[in-house]
């Protein structure tokens, strides 16, 4: 009898590996692509903004069902609800950012942060509405934890609200591709703001990546300028007040702006860059009817030799310039002249690892006019909005939205805080 040899075919060990190889970066390159934590990020944040639009449009309702009725409110305007629940009604446990002088905190408990009636933590009685109320609970965030500060705020002045969100992915986001955060019209950059007056939420309690200061300078009143980075550094005016209240004058878009003589007033605060290990970026709005001369916006120096500045170049024009020094020697962007007695928005720029620096004008680069490589200065402990520590040069004119973070900004975010804040 014939034996026939029947021969399978198998895979070798090689083979195997080979094909395992082959799924595992096929595995990787479909996680790269499809990011499946962002998109959960992304999931989150569609579910705020929807939220954000509910409680908005409900608020409304309320408002035009109810205004004129007994038992009409909508809530303490010295309160900042929050929609975490905390065992103390001003939510004392949860760790939250310090608020202005004159504000606080308002939480509900945990039995009734969701009820309708006026006991949760958006304090509305929606279930007297004729229609009864719009939503069975109130929405919470997603996530509603201090720790990752997304949680829901809610403030209001008696008669207008705000209601706010902090977006989580990078597509909702300043500068994202749906970026809803920084084109609502709302003061504060990394949140979600909706209402009928978007300067009632004090802070920006979001998640702006290495904003280590900021001072918006909308107090209207007072000798405090409150730091909203969350950091706690309030500035402290100094000198003769001569704006229309204070210290502070007519804003860009309404509200309030730091209002400087050039003479002897000015804001001093904590320095945030005592010590410059890394890339930072200074930014803030500003208005100059008549120039002067080395006048400085913005200074983290004691004197003429050492620090950072913004400050104006030439007299009579506006020259906005960024020095960066030590013992004498300059390195700075000097842009062309830009138009008097209107806003712009300034942003400079030092880029730490290649020693160079960036400025921005209105959103838009401007060209560096320097090749002098600088080296590092020594920066002291105190910021000084409107003159240079240790001496005169006063600035004049309007100031608003004071910025610091202790990393660069794109070119891309650069454009959507200008777009932001026209």
């Amino acid at each position: 009898m014939v034996r026939r040899s029947h021969r399978h075919s198998a895979f070798t060990l090689i083979e195997l590996l080979v094909v395992i190889a082959i799924i595992a970066i096929l595995a990787v390159v479909v996680v790269l692509t499809l990011n499946p934590a962002e998109l959960l990020r992304q999931s989150r944040d569609a579910n705020r903004v929807s939220d954000m639009s509910t409680l908005n449009s409900a608020l409304g309702l309320y408002v035009a069902d109810q205004s004129g009725a007994s038992g009409f409110s909508l809530g303490n305007a010295s309160s900042i609800y929050v929609s975490i629940p905390d065992t103390t009604s001003t939510c004392a446990s949860l760790g939250l950012p310090s608020v202005p002088w004159g504000l606080h905190y308002a939480c509900s408990a945990s039995t009734s942060s969701r009820t309708v009636g006026g006991a949760g933590w958006v304090p509305v009685v929606f279930s007297a509405l004729a229609s009864g109320a719009p939503f069975s609970v109130l929405p919470q965030d997603p996530v509603n934890q201090t720790s990752s500060a997304f949680y829901y705020s809610y403030a209001t002045d008696g008669t207008h609200h705000e209601v706010a969100a902090a977006m989580e992915s990078q597509k909702y986001s300043e500068g994202g591709a749906s970026d809803v955060a920084s084109t609502d019209g709302g003061s504060n950059v990394s949140l979600l703001e909706k209402g009928t007056n978007l300067a009632l939420v004090p802070y920006d309690y979001g998640h702006v990546a290495g904003l280590s200061g900021y001072w918006p300078l909308g107090e209207g009143t007072g000798t405090a300028a409150y730091d909203l980075s969350g950091g706690g550094n309030p500035g402290i005016w100094y000198g003769t007040p001569s704006g229309s209240s204070g210290y502070y004058s007519a804003g860009r878009t309404g509200g309030w702006a730091g209002n400087f003589n050039g003479t002897d007033d000015y804001l001093a605060a904590t320095s945030t860059l005592n010590t410059v290990t890394g890339s930072y970026t200074l930014s803030l709005w500003m208005s100059v009817p008549s120039p002067v001369a080395s006048t400085r916006w913005l200074s983290f120096a004691n004197n003429s030799v050492n620090g950072f500045d913004l400050i104006n170049r030439s007299n009579g024009a506006l020259n906005p310039s960024f020095f960066v020094r030590n013992g004498g020697n300059s390195f700075y962007t000097a842009p062309a002249a830009v138009a008097t007695g209107t806003w712009h928005y300034v942003v400079a720029e030092f880029d730490f690892p290649n020693q160079t620096t960036t400025m921005y004008i209105d959103g838009a680069p401007v060209p560096n006019v320097t090749s002098v490589t600088p080296t590092i200065p020594t920066v002291y402990n105190t910021m000084f909005i409107g003159k240079l520590g240790g001496s005169a040069q006063f600035a004049t004119g309007l100031m608003s939205n004071v910025r610091v973070y202790s990393r660069l900004l794109s070119a891309s975010e650069v454009q959507a805080f200008y777009a932001a804040g026209k």
